[in-house]
């Protein structure tokens, strides 16, 4: 799975009869990208730079040897890719997660497979759930990790802050005044 947003260098190898890697220095190859899914730079000595642009999608990427006098040979490949989005912990304002000590959570991760695996970094403080739910264990911050579990290296982190406070909830009103302003509140 390719990451939409991110550059990846796709390097074609040849190989000899007993899987030897062929030097590919000079050696010219035509590259073939779905221009809808994918920005493609400049290919050179065996390396394509492409850069996914739309998730959700499988594609497929051609590479053949280009200028070969063969009679009736293809020398290519293909590669059926899938296009994924990266990894992301909802985050309302801050980039730190404020937990009641005793408290639970349930943090929101998207992008990727859809299927997370969850961590975090001290246990002691946090625990987290194979679903994602965050208990607060004792005071102190640690990092919390939000894993695609078809590819662990597509995640993202955040800090965790478990404080002893009763709760936290949201002010129901709001009153607002004028600098200046005599009685206004």
């Amino acid at each position: 799975s390719l990451l939409r947003g991110r550059t990846y260098a796709l390097r074609a190898v040849l190989t000899d009869e007993h899987g030897g890697e062929i030097d590919t220095t000079g050696v010219k190859l035509q590259w073939s990208v779905d221009k809808s899914v994918f920005t493609k730079q400049t290919a050179r000595d065996g390396i394509l730079l492409v850069t996914p642009t739309v998730e959700g999608v499988q594609s497929t990427v051609e590479v053949a040897l280009r200028d070969v006098q063969c009679i009736d040979a293809y020398i290519g490949t293909s590669q059926t890719i899938h296009i994924v989005s990266p990894v992301a912990i909802v985050r309302n304002i801050a980039d730190t997660l404020l937990l009641p000590l005793s408290g639970e959570y349930y943090p929101l991760c998207v992008g990727g497979s859809h299927q997370y695996e969850w961590t975090i970094a001290d246990s002691s403080i946090v625990s987290v759930s194979q679903d994602g739910k965050l208990t607060g264990i004792s005071t102190g911050s640690t990092v919390l990790t939000c894993a695609d579990a078809s590819n662990a290296s597509n995640r993202d982190t955040i800090v965790v802050s478990v404080d002893k406070v009763a709760a936290l909830r949201a002010l129901e009103k709001r009153k607002e005044f004028v600098v200046g302003q005599r009685g206004a509140i």
